[in-house]
């Protein structure tokens, strides 16, 4: 899929094995809109990954009539335990919520057309630092229960650090473990300021983390 917009971003694609149809084995969806109040996504179909089709339905999800944007967004994919399809996101349309906080949110749909509204699934309490917002939060399905990474974003020194959280019904998560999941890297290293996890893997009867990093915040504590 090329894009011809700077605003045109397309980070979400999978191959769906849920689909029955081989000609949309893998889906795609393009971000487009205003980085600051709108936001679409366009769904694309393909057989092979390469050769892309566009829905042409399009857009598929449309945050402007509430004139906002998702924050950092990771589409699951198909939901074994819910039986659907289901995203995750920061859900106070990238400004502040009535809480004062960002907020993660989770929305679903049965095609990956039709998306329901986002529902509020994770908010700070009071376990955590005043200056604790929940950046985005990368969740898998696995043996029965979802495994997440909390995206801790600690604003006055703008340091991120993931928290693992677990639920049963993906709207109710157990937040027990609160250290970081993933440590820090030592000053000077990739990893020294921020650690941001994407989608576990299943890997056999592993399961693999990765992350990307960054020591361009601020890395003195």
């Amino acid at each position: 899929i090329q894009s011809h917009s700077r605003e045109n971003k397309m980070p979400y694609f999978f191959k769906d094995l849920h689909e029955p149809d081989p000609a949309k084995r893998y889906k795609g969806l393009v971000r487009r809109g205003s980085m600051s109040t709108t936001m679409q996504f366009d769904l694309y179909y393909s057989p092979d990954g390469f050769q892309w089709t566009p829905y042409p339905g399009n857009p598929v999800i449309d945050t402007s009539p509430r004139i906002g944007r998702w924050g950092p967004t990771v589409f699951m994919g198909w939901d074994p335990i819910r039986e659907v399809y289901a995203v995750h996101m920061e859900n106070s349309l990238h400004r502040w919520s009535p809480a004062g906080k960002r907020l993660i949110g989770r929305a679903e749909s049965p095609d990956m057309i039709h998306w329901s509204e986002p529902e509020t699934i994770i908010v700070p309490d009071d376990q955590d630092p005043p200056d604790v917002d929940f950046y985005c939060m990368p969740t898998i399905a696995y043996e029965g229960m979802y495994i997440g990474l909390l995206w801790n974003f600690r604003m006055i020194r703008s340091t991120i650090l993931p928290q693992i959280v677990f639920s049963r019904d993906g709207i109710h998560y157990n937040r027990d473990y609160r250290e970081p999941f993933i440590a820090r890297g030592a000053k000077g290293m990739f990893d020294a300021a921020v650690v941001y996890p994407i989608n576990p893997i299943v890997h056999g009867d592993r399961i693999l983390f990765y992350y990307t990093g960054g020591n361009y915040r601020d890395n003195t504590t």
